[in-house]
């Protein structure tokens, strides 16, 4: 096998990181074999992150801003827009896109950053009744 190194996959497969073969966890296959035998480093698994949220129910965002002290400054922003697709959105939209340009924006304005507003969906993704 040569001086390779080895990542476990979350399965307990192996990965050979240069050339990225995938070595089944099979003591019958001649590779895993010699993978085990060998003196091989082989790094732990670490799982991906998970993906970010990007839609959320309407109803557990609005709960989640109220949560945050943020729903009437929202509301206001929402109000002070004069774009009545953004009222009705804020209003009676199913859910919302992270990605919206318009929430976005709403957030700029109530102070919100990037990395807050993906707070929050994640939050509002957790919400239960």
């Amino acid at each position: 096998m040569g001086d390779f190194a080895y990542t476990w996959t979350e399965h307990s497969d192996a990965v050979r990181r240069s050339d990225g073969a995938f070595i089944p966890a099979n003591p019958l296959n001649a590779d895993y074999a010699e993978l085990l035998a060998s003196a091989a480093p082989i790094a732990a698994y670490v799982a991906p992150a998970p993906p970010p949220i990007t839609t959320v129910e309407a109803w557990k965002a609005r709960v989640t801003l109220r949560q945050l002290g943020k729903f009437d400054a929202v509301a206001e922003a929402v109000a002070k827009s004069g774009n009545d697709a953004i009222k009705e959105a804020f209003e009676y939209a199913p859910t919302w896109h992270r990605n919206s340009p318009a929430l976005v924006a709403l957030g700029e304005v109530v102070g919100l950053d990037a990395k807050q507003i993906d707070d929050l969906f994640d939050a509002a993704s957790k919400v239960a009744i």
